[in-house]
């Protein structure tokens, strides 16, 4: 069951974007809003472009990016730990990971384990959290030059499906955004072509658009459009 809440929380996990492990950055303030809303986001490279995307698009939020490429959940666990400025100020908080354990060969169990540590430590901050599954990355070919960063495989899907139910019907969370609708309608193991950036495992600023709406309309109670053949 989930559980009831007030803030939400996007977790990203993948393999390039935004740097190494720097500090924690506010990227877009909307100025002029009596009740500007914060949202906190938690991830890899597909969040930090997603909270960039969003920022510049959705007006009366205010946005701080825990996302750092090539992070994995242990290194998002670590980094939310350590960082004590998210905290009840925050109405929700995006978390958006796995695929970056799911590639490198990161346990299912240690996956689940991380997450749902990430996001029982927002909820005793006070912060509503927000799910997402991990997208489809059938088309990753790997990374010659990181021997660790393999290829897509049958057992990985397999493992990417697991991860995925257990996000949707079993984490201790208070919104789950599936993003099923990402995949290509002819087969779901990989991103619809028109929404791959060309990697396989990150999408255009028009699909950061469409979750981030996706995400927003969620936390309104507002229906989203249909997404799936675009």
């Amino acid at each position: 069951m989930k559980i009831k809440g007030i803030v939400f929380l996007f977790l990203f996990t993948l393999l390039v974007g935004c740097g190494g492990g720097g500090s924690s950055e506010i990227v877009s303030v909307t100025v002029g809003q009596p009740a500007v809303k914060k949202i906190c986001t938690v991830g890899d490279s597909n969040d930090c472009r997603l909270t960039e995307v969003v920022s510049e698009t959705q007006s009366g939020y205010e946005y701080l990016n825990l996302g750092v490429g090539g992070y994995t959940t242990a290194q998002m666990l670590q980094k939310l730990r350590s960082d004590t400025s998210v905290n009840g100020e925050f109405g929700s908080a995006w978390v958006w990971g796995g695929t970056n354990d799911l590639i490198t060969g990161v346990s299912v169990d240690e996956i689940k384990k991380n997450l749902q540590d990430i996001y029982n430590i927002l909820h005793y901050r006070g912060i509503t959290v927000v799910a997402l599954t991990v997208m489809p990355f059938g088309n990753w070919k790997g990374d010659p030059a990181f021997p660790l960063w393999g290829p897509w495989t049958p057992e990985k899907q397999v493992q990417l499906e697991e991860l995925n139910h257990w996000i949707i019907n079993e984490a201790q969370v208070d919104h789950v955004v599936n993003l099923s609708w990402v995949a290509d309608p002819n087969n779901p193991f990989i991103i619809n072509p028109r929404r791959d950036r060309g990697d396989g495992v990150h999408v255009t600023d028009e699909t950061y658009r469409d979750v981030g709406t996706f995400v927003l309309n969620k936390m309104q109670n507002k229906p989203s459009p249909t997404l799936a053949m675009r």
